[in-house]
């Protein structure tokens, strides 16, 4: 384990992998751990920092994500609800009066 740990980027996220590193040491010391209470601990905090580790790293993509203009996503939900009910129109064909679309 140190050997792949040393492999990582020195550092906090995220250009570093400090806490990546951190992560897969807690996973490994979970993994001999015989503690019924420890070793679930040492999971959770394993989780934990590898989850925090990506969270930082794409905090900017999330960030931007979240930030998309309601008139944007209006516009496309409109677009994609009138496409969706001009592909249903052409696949039930024209509808005549008197007659239920099946």
């Amino acid at each position: 384990m140190a050997r792949f740990c040393a492999g990582l980027r020195p550092g906090e996220p995220p250009d570093g992998q400090r806490l990546l590193g951190e992560a897969f040491s807690a996973y490994c010391e979970a993994r001999f751990e015989t503690d019924a209470q420890q070793k679930p601990e040492l999971m959770l905090l394993a989780n934990l920092q590898a989850g925090f580790h990506e969270q930082i790293r794409l905090q900017a993509e999330i960030a931007e994500a979240l930030n998309t203009s309601l008139a944007n996503s209006k516009e496309l939900a409109s677009t994609d609800l009138a496409r969706d009910e001009e592909q249903k129109q052409r696949q039930q064909g024209p509808v005549t009066r008197g007659t239920v679309p099946t």
